[in-house]
């Protein structure tokens, strides 16, 4: 039984040092590199939006919400009124709802665009750190 405890120890370990002696002989280019390295910001960038873009839909949504949940209310307020104060009332409730709407309306846009300038940037960002990666790369040797 140790016997075969041991001889398993020592193809595995063969198998272990094979496969990083495979992995050493591996060699990347520096613009090689460079470029990795960008698709990986691009690719961070690209999360980065729609992890942004999930989050001012999820505010939007909520403060629909609200807006409903507020008219409701303002609504139930009317109850038990007659005549002119009851259509003043709920022509008053309609006239909130809509104007919360809009302001979530104006939220959410304000929001993507806040969202678009900061991916600008970052897409600027990766650009610049591209460029210098492949300024350090000089001869392109491999590094």
């Amino acid at each position: 039984m140790r016997t075969i405890i041991t001889i398993s120890a020592v193809i595995i370990s063969g198998l272990l040092v094979a496969g990083s002696a495979k992995a050493q002989d591996c060699s990347v280019s520096c613009q090689q590199e460079c470029k990795q390295e960008a698709a990986q910001c691009a690719a961070e960038v690209a999360f980065d939006m729609r992890a942004g873009k999930f989050s001012c839909e999820s505010d939007f949504d909520t403060a629909k919400l609200g807006c409903d949940a507020d008219a409701l209310a303002a609504r139930g307020d009317c109850t038990g009124l007659c005549g002119v104060d009851s259509r003043d009332c709920l022509s008053g409730a309609k006239l909130d709802l809509k104007d919360c709407k809009s302001a979530a309306k104006d939220d959410f846009g304000a929001c993507m665009a806040d969202l678009a300038g900061v991916a600008q940037d970052e897409k600027l960002s990766c650009a610049d750190d591209s460029a210098s990666c492949l300024g350090l790369c000089g001869g392109g040797g491999v590094q």
